[in-house]
């Protein structure tokens, strides 16, 4: 959006989207010139806080802790460290189902209960992009689908505790280069979600839309 000369805003969609002139009507208040357009404009101290597109759209600017720059990359990169963290404890357990774990009661418990929640973070994201896609498409989401999705969500946020608990007893028993890397990364990928997940209020109490 950019303001002209002559006092008109150029707004300017992107993707290939012809531009538009909107002409101020009234303050706040701007209409397409040669069309139908309405956008309504807020400030806050000469700075635009929000911006009006239609009857049930509005823009809001985000922080650089919001940007999709940052969140997609954190996102993605978490949920394949959490997959293929699962998979390698699959084939862990294949190798090694004719020998006994050396491992005490608490390490167990501490490493089953990070692979239950990294599994509940994978289920979670998965049902999060089914909800948006239905959404997109102005499908109607059952209250209590979402309701099931956040519990399963905050569950996978608990799992980070016992993701800390593994990487100290990793380095404590000095278990490995390799298997130390390996908890690191999963407790860093289950509080790349976690943040996301609190960041763009997945687990907000309000669950309108």
């Amino acid at each position: 959006m950019l303001a002209q000369p002559d006092g008109t805003l150029l707004v300017q969609p992107g993707q290939g989207l012809p531009a538009t002139v909107y002409q101020e009507a009234s303050p706040g208040t701007w209409r397409e010139v040669g069309g139908q357009g309405v956008l309504t404009v807020r400030t806050v101290d000469g700075e635009v806080t929000a911006l009006g597109t239609g009857p049930a759209a509005t823009l809001l600017p985000i922080g650089p802790g919001r940007s999709p720059d940052l969140a997609v990359p954190v996102l993605v990169v978490s949920a394949l460290v959490l997959l293929g963290s699962l998979l390698g404890a699959v084939v862990g357990a294949v190798v090694r189902r004719r020998r006994a774990s050396s491992a005490s009661p608490p390490a167990r418990w501490a490493r089953w209960l990070t692979r239950a929640g990294s599994a509940l973070v994978l289920v979670a994201l998965g049902g999060w992009l089914v909800t948006v896609q239905a959404l997109t498409a102005l499908q109607q989401v059952p209250f209590a689908a979402l309701r099931v999705l956040q519990v399963v969500q905050a569950l996978g946020v608990l799992a980070v505790v016992p993701a800390a608990v593994v990487v100290v007893q990793t380095v404590r028993l000095r278990a490995g280069r390799w298997r130390t890397t390996a908890a690191v990364l999963v407790l860093l990928a289950l509080v790349g979600v976690s943040w996301f997940a609190v960041t763009f209020r997945l687990l907000a109490p309000s669950v309108s839309y």
